[in-house]
Formats: C-alpha cells, sequence, structure tokens
C-alpha cells in the first residue's frame, strides 16, 4: 500500500537547486567531489505545469534550499542525487556520479493519482496503483461476491486517507467562507453607521440640514472605500513584487547549472584540439621515419647486399614509423570522442532555459495569495 500513501501526501513546496559539474583536464574523467545519496522518486513531488496551456501532471523536485519551507519539512531530499547504474543512468548524459533532482524526476517517476502536491513513483508503482484503485472500487460489483478481509481492510484505509484528504479541502473551504463573511460584516457595519449619522441628522436639523448630513454621509462613505482600496491596492503590489523576486532566486539555479555545463563541453572542445595536435605529431614522425628508410637505402648501390647495421637502422626506423601511425589513428579516435561529447552536452543546454521559466512561474505561483493577479513575469537571470 505505500503508493496510496504517497497518494495523500500534505502539500511541500517545490525547489531545486543548481548541478555541480566539473570540468576535468583533458587526459582525466569528471568526478563528483561529495557523496549524495541514491535518487528515488520519494523526493519527487506531482505539481500541474503552467506553461503555456498545459495543465498535465509531472514530477519535480521536493528539497533543495530554493525549496518553500514547510511545517512538514523537505523530508531530507536534497538537489542532487547519486547517478542510477545501467540504461537509466547513461541516459543522462552526466559526466560525473551525481544528476539533478529535476532531470531524474521528469526522466524516471510518475506521478500517483490526479491530485498536486503527492510524492511521486516509479512506473511500477504509477500502474500497480491505477490496478489497485481501479480493484478497490469495483472488485465488489464486478466478482458479484461479499469482499473478502483482506479486500475489505484495503478498502477502509483508502477511504480513511480519502476522507482525510477532503478534510483539508474542506479546511480549505471553510478558510474562504469565513474571509467573505468578513468582507459582508464590515460592508454592514458601514452601511449601519452611514445609517444611523443621516437619522440622527433629521431629527436634530431641517430638512435641508439633513439633507446636508446625508451628503456629507455619501462622501465619507467614499473616502472610506478609497482609503480601503489604496490599501489593498499597496498590499497586492507588495506581493506581486514578492512574488516576482521569488521567481528570480527559483530561476537563478538553473541559469548558473546551463552556464557550468557549457563550461564542461568548452573543456571537452579543448580537449579534441590537445587530441588532434597530438595525432599530428605522431603522423609527422610516422613520415619522417619513412623518409629516413626511402634516403638509407637509396644511398646503397644497385644489387649489392644490405650491411647489417643498415637492415638493423632500417628495421627501427620502419617500427617508428608504425608506432607513430598507431599512436596518430588512437588519438585521432579521442578527437571525435570528445567533439561528441561536447556536441551531447551543448543538446542539454534548451532544457535549462525550459526548466529556468518553469522554476520562475510555480515560484511565483506558490508565492502569490488567493486573488491576486499575477504580475509580468521578470527578466530572468
Amino acid at each position: 500500500m505505500q503508493f496510496l500513501a504517497k497518494l495523500l501526501l500534505l502539500p511541500l513546496a517545490v525547489a531545486v537547486q543548481e548541478g555541480h559539474l566539473r570540468a576535468a583536464s583533458s587526459r582525466t574523467a569528471l568526478n563528483a567531489t561529495r557523496s549524495v545519496a541514491s535518487c528515488t522518486c520519494d523526493c519527487c513531488l506531482a505539481q500541474r505545469a503552467k506553461v503555456a496551456d498545459n495543465r498535465d501532471l509531472s514530477c519535480v523536485p521536493r528539497g533543495g534550499p530554493a525549496a518553500a519551507v514547510t511545517e512538514y519539512g523537505s523530508g531530507g531530499c536534497e538537489a542532487l542525487c547519486a547517478k542510477p547504474a545501467g540504461p537509466l543512468g547513461d541516459s543522462f548524459a552526466a559526466l560525473g556520479s551525481e544528476v539533478d533532482y529535476s532531470r531524474f524526476c521528469m526522466a524516471a517517476c510518475r506521478p500517483i493519482g490526479p491530485e498536486v502536491n503527492t510524492l511521486c513513483g516509479t512506473l511500477d508503482e504509477a500502474t500497480q496503483a491505477v490496478t489497485q484503485l481501479g480493484l478497490t472500487s469495483s472488485s465488489e460489483s464486478e466478482k458479484g461476491e461479499p469482499l473478502t478481509a483482506a479486500e475489505k481492510a484495503r478498502k477502509l484505509e483508502f477511504e480513511a486517507q480519502g476522507s482525510e484528504a477532503a478534510l483539508h479541502l474542506a479546511k480549505g473551504a471553510m478558510m474562504r467562507a469565513e474571509q467573505r463573511a468578513r468582507e459582508a460584516k464590515q460592508a454592514a457595519a458601514l452601511a449601519k453607521f452611514a445609517y444611523e449619522k443621516m437619522d440622527k441628522s433629521r431629527d436634530l436639523a431641517s430638512e435641508a440640514a439633513g439633507q446636508a448630513a446625508l451628503d456629507n454621509v455619501i462622501v465619507e462613505a467614499r473616502m472610506d472605500s478609497a482609503k480601503v482600496a489604496a490599501i489593498r491596492a499597496g498590499w497586492e503590489r507588495t506581493q506581486q513584487e514578492t512574488a516576482q523576486r521569488k521567481a528570480i532566486a527559483a530561476a537563478a539555479p538553473y541559469k548558473t547549472a546551463k552556464l557550468n555545463t557549457l563550461r564542461v563541453a568548452d573543456a571537452w572542445d579543448k580537449s579534441a584540439g590537445d587530441f588532434e595536435m597530438l595525432a599530428r605529431r605522431f603522423e609527422a614522425q610516422a613520415q619522417k621515419a619513412t623518409e629516413s628508410g626511402k634516403l638509407l637505402m637509396s644511398g646503397l648501390p644497385d644489387g649489392a647486399p644490405v650491411p647489417e647495421a643498415t637492415e638493423a637502422k632500417l628495421r627501427e626506423l620502419d617500427l617508428k614509423s608504425k608506432e607513430g601511425l598507431q599512436f596518430a589513428e588512437a588519438y585521432n579516435s579521442k578527437v571525435q570522442e570528445a567533439k561528441l561529447t561536447a556536441q551531447k552536452i551543448r543538446d542539454q543546454a534548451p532544457w535549462y532555459d525550459q526548466a529556468e521559466v518553469a522554476a520562475a512561474e510555480n515560484a511565483m505561483a506558490a508565492t502569490l495569495p488567493a486573488g491576486v493577479a499575477a504580475p509580468a513575469m521578470p527578466p530572468l537571470p
């Protein structure tokens, strides 16, 4: 029943942190400098996409320094995890032993159920959740037989967890209703004040004086409404500015990660240049040895036997020529591998641009209070 517990997890904030990519030298591999925990879908949350008109659920990280603080915490999750072994880990094209949770969540995890802010699961867990929910809700009607004790226990557990989720939804609706009631109460108090002031003025003065008092009440009511509107507008501007700052902070790690990724690609390009220079040197060595052998042979009389010392020198030159060609071929192969690796890394750059915008929009939506219009997206770093 692990996937059912994930389905009803209380909301957590989504955050991401910069991936730590490090460029190594031209002849060494790229290594991570610290140990991180293994990747797990328990560190991924289901969120509704806010890009264009897409409203499908997708999995995003739930940990990292940019995550919103809640009373439930981040579950100990970080922004990085150990790259999985096998084909899944190879698909990330990561040069070190670490991978961004933002990439792992999107590639390896799936939402369990239709609700946002719930833990994601693996593909098998998501499939099992769909199957289990279908059997729990219809097993008795389809079989036409009484439920077993185990089936009844699963059904009661699911219904209890569903009731808890419904309780949180009802609590939110109740809070909104209370807010509307307070606003209605304030409006009624203002109307009562205006009426009492008008009624009193009519009792104390003539019809002209009463009319003047009524006009004063109307003016005062309008002034009070203008003050309330101004206060509300100022508060909304403050919330919108805060949301824009949150958006910029959420997008910044992705920009930094992109720049680090491009620097790694540049390092691989430099390695390709170094390999190519070495290949040219060994080709020149092979060519020189071949020419030296030809020159040595041209100095011998036609038909004369080759002296033993000359024969040994020819063998040495032939060996140098072969070795030079072998090394040149090996370094030419490294040139192609380095260039291909650099291109693969650069192909990942557009993903960081998309993740930067998505993170900014999610941070802005999570920060804005209900009823406050979303401001324009600020220029991202």
